[in-house]
This record gives structure tokens, C-alpha cells and sequence, in this order.
């Protein structure tokens, strides 16, 4: 299950976790980036379990651009040997430049949605593959300020559509990110956040927290709250309700 343990590739370990009447949801994203990506650039993406709780899952991911080199005899010969040699990965690692780094935090369920301990085997199984987790990344998780007055909070609402919800017939994890850049976009429209300001603006750190869930023609409410941490520097909480 990534390329920091090659023979763990033939693990499943959501077999394992089906035989026990398990499965996972996330509870948490983390996400750090480094550099903006652009279109028709490489990305190599690794990804590894990197933490093991009684009943959840860290795992790692790094997105890292590979140059695009093609064109270098030398380069293209080099990148050749490697392929044939199975070590193709490691080239283009070697070559590239982080971009982004990601920590997911998924607990075990079982058919009831109730968090369910593993056993003592899947526990052993995965500490077998686990790789200690890049140190990219550890960023506190804050609550939103409801303490902020009136004025300085911007409130959007939607009802939730068909195209917003997965297989499992609730609203995808991905999504919500979706929600809180719309009610971003709908601050700047209505004067909440200046466009001079948001358009000198990149997303370098992204925290997220899911607490419930939410479903198809759900009447959600999406509010934000900004503040300046330094003089370039704006942190912007958001806070999802049904």
C-alpha cells in the first residue's frame, strides 16, 4: 500500500477489515502545500499507513511534481535503466520536488456506525507495514470562535444535491471543501472579505474535521470567520451545520 513498502502492495487490508464486519471513515484531513501545480505537470503520489490507534488509521500521503525531462537524451537513457532495473519510482523520486503532504485519520465502524476496536491480528498486520509519518505536518486542530460577534461572521446556505453524495448515499468527504470555497468566494462577492486581498491569497494549510454526517436534500449552513495571524497570514475557520 505504497511505495515506502513495496510487498505490502499485496496486502488488503480491507479484506482483513471485512472479515472482522468493519470498515473506515475518515475523520480527519490534514493538508500542507508547499508549491502550486498546473496543468499537464507530473505528480508522483505516495502514500503508506503511518500510525495505528485502537480503532483508527493514519495514513500518509506526499505528492511530490516530477520535471519533465523527456526531451534529455541523457536523461531519457537514465530514466530507461531505471525502469529496467524496477526501480522507476525511485528515479522519479529522486528527481522531484515535494508539493503537497497529507495526513488522513480513518476510524473502523462496524454495520452500526459505531467506532469498533481492531483485533489484536489486524493490529500485528499493520504494524508489520507502518512507516513513521513525515514530520511535514503537525498542525493544531482548532474549534471555530463562536465568540466572534455578529459582524464578523458570514453565513451561506444549501441544500444538499444528488451530485454531492457517493455511493454510500451520504455527502462525500471532498465535498466539503467544495462548501467552504463556495461560502469563500460568496464572502468576497458580498464585501465579507476584500478581492484585493483574496486574490494575493494562496491556500497553504488545510485542516478539516468531520463530526457528522450529511445527506441527500439535507438543509445545511455553511458559516466562516476570518483573522489575521501575522501580516501576510489569514486563517479562516469554517463550521458546517445541518
Amino acid at each position: 500500500m505504497g511505495a515506502a513498502h513495496p510487498e505490502a502492495e499485496i496486502i488488503n487490508f480491507g479484506m482483513h477489515l471485512r472479515k472482522e464486519g468493519l470498515y473506515t471513515v475518515i475523520k480527519q484531513h490534514q493538508l500542507k502545500s508547499f508549491y502550486d501545480l498546473f496543468i499537464n505537470q507530473k505528480v508522483l503520489i505516495e502514500t503508506w499507513i503511518s500510525g495505528v490507534g485502537k480503532s483508527s488509521l493514519t495514513i500518509t500521503s506526499v505528492g511530490s511534481h516530477v520535471p519533465d525531462r523527456t526531451q534529455d537524451p541523457d536523461h531519457f537513457k537514465l530514466a530507461q535503466q531505471f525502469e529496467h532495473e524496477g526501480r522507476s519510482d525511485r528515479f522519479y523520486y529522486q528527481e522531484s520536488t515535494k508539493v503537497f503532504v497529507i495526513h488522513s485519520v480513518l476510524v473502523a465502524i462496524n454495520l452500526d456506525g459505531k467506532a469498533t476496536p481492531f483485533s489484536d491480528t489486524f493490529r500485528s498486520l499493520i504494524t508489520d507495514f507502518m512507516t513513521p509519518p513525515t514530520p511535514d505536518l503537525r498542525s493544531e486542530m482548532l474549534d471555530f470562535p463562536s465568540s466572534k460577534p455578529a459582524e464578523k461572521i458570514f453565513k451561506t446556505s444549501y441544500r444538499i444535491r444528488l451530485a454531492e453524495t457517493d455511493t454510500l448515499h451520504h455527502v462525500n468527504q471532498s465535498r466539503y471543501l467544495d462548501f467552504f470555497d463556495d461560502c469563500r468566494s460568496c464572502a468576497i462577492r458580498e464585501g465579507f472579505i476584500s478581492k484585493e486581498s483574496a486574490q494575493n491569497f494562496l491556500v497553504q494549510d488545510v485542516i478539516i474535521r468531520y463530526q457528522n454526517q450529511s445527506y441527500l436534500h439535507e438543509d445545511v449552513s455553511v458559516t466562516m470567520t476570518c483573522d489575521w495571524i501575522s501580516e501576510d497570514t489569514m486563517c479562516c475557520y469554517f463550521e458546517m451545520r445541518s
